[in-house]
């Protein structure tokens, strides 16, 4: 399953890629360890959801681009934007199945209301997180 995970990065970091990068390695699968909980297989680029060319330049990196098209100020995101998933730059995940929601049951009413529960969750990581960066990357489980 693909998920759209925004990584928060804090605004000072100086290789965002990398930062995302390391945020993200601690949840993807150990082929040799299996009993290790994981979130991934393997991520890529975003889909572009978030693309803010005021945050690339002011990030300064307009010239990268796949990181100016899946790059935005938390502050400037869309207000109805929903991410699958977040990591927070303390490096936690967060997601929509956290609650509950299962794609084989996406229409029932458990999955609904974990639905509502997440959108509640990413606000307020949002809100706590305004001045953060946000990096759509595609993550596949």
């Amino acid at each position: 399953m693909h998920t759209l995970t925004v990584v928060l990065v804090l605004p000072d970091t100086a290789n965002l890629w990398e930062t995302c990068r390391d945020l993200v390695r601690p949840h993807q699968i150990v082929w040799d360890d299996l009993d290790r909980p994981s979130r991934l297989d393997y991520w890529t680029v975003g889909r572009e959801s978030i693309a803010d060319a005021e945050s690339a330049a002011l990030l300064g990196v307009a010239d990268d681009e796949d990181l100016a098209r899946n790059v935005c100020f938390v502050s400037r995101l869309p207000p109805d934007f929903v991410p699958g998933a977040v990591v927070t730059p303390d490096g936690r995940w967060y997601d929509l199945q956290d609650h509950g929601w299962r794609f084989i049951a996406r229409d029932e009413p458990d999955s609904l209301a974990a639905e509502t529960r997440w959108l509640a969750q990413v606000r307020e990581l949002f809100a706590a997180h305004r001045s953060c960066v946000a990096i759509e990357i595609d993550t596949h489980s």
